[in-house]
C-alpha cells in the first residue's frame, strides 16, 4: 500500500509545478516508500534467522537408528550429576579430541550411567550426523561422553 502512496505521490511531484504545495505534497508521498522496504528488510532478516535457528536436530527424528556401540564408564566423582539428570534426557555429546558431535541415546542417560562409579556399561549411541563422525569412531577409539558443558562418562567405540 506504501509503495503505491509513493508511486501516486511520483506522479504528482512530476505533474505539479516545481515551487507549488502540491510538489512538496508529492515529495513527502514519494519518501513513503522507505518504511515500506525498511520493513520489507526486517521480514527478510526475521525469516532468514529463524530458519538459521530452527532445531532440525533429533527432534526431527523421532524414530531411533544405532550408529555404533560403546563401552561407557561413568567418570568418577560425577555419579551425582548422573542422577541429577532428567528422567527422559537422552542427549548428549560424544567428544573426540577436540572435535564434539551431537549424538544420543537409546536408554536414557541416567538409566543407562546410573551404575557404579568404574563399572562399564554397553550403550547404542545414535549421532545426529553419522556422515561427519562415524569415519572416525571405529574400534576401539576413546572418548568422552559430555552432557551440558561436563564429561560424565569415559567411552570406547565396541566393535
Amino acid at each position: 500500500m506504501l509503495l503505491v502512496l509513493a508511486s501516486l505521490g511520483a506522479a504528482v511531484r512530476y505533474w505539479s509545478p516545481d515551487p507549488s504545495l502540491a510538489h512538496d505534497i508529492g515529495t513527502l508521498m514519494l519518501v513513503l516508500w522507505l518504511p515500506a522496504i525498511g520493513n520489507l528488510i526486517a521480514y527478510v532478516v526475521r525469516e532468514a534467522q529463524a530458519r538459521m535457528h530452527q532445531r532440525a536436530g533429533f527432534d526431527a527424528r523421532p524414530l531411533f537408528t544405532k550408529h555404533f556401540c560403546a563401552q561407557l564408564v561413568v567418570v568418577p566423582g560425577h555419579a551425582a550429576l548422573v542422577q541429577s539428570m532428567a528422567a527422559g534426557d537422552t542427549r548428549c555429546i560424544v567428544l573426540l579430541g577436540t572435535e564434539a558431535f551431537s549424538a544420543r541415546t537409546a536408554v536414557p542417560l541416567r538409566t543407562l550411567l546410573g551404575i557404579t562409579t568404574g563399572d562399564a556399561v554397553l550403550a547404542e549411541i545414535e549421532l545426529l550426523r553419522p556422515e561427519l563422525a562415524l569415519a572416525r569412531l571405529v574400534a576401539p577409539t576413546r572418548f568422552h561422553l559430555v552432557v551440558g558443558t561436563t564429561a560424565v562418562a569415559e567411552g570406547t567405540v565396541a566393535p
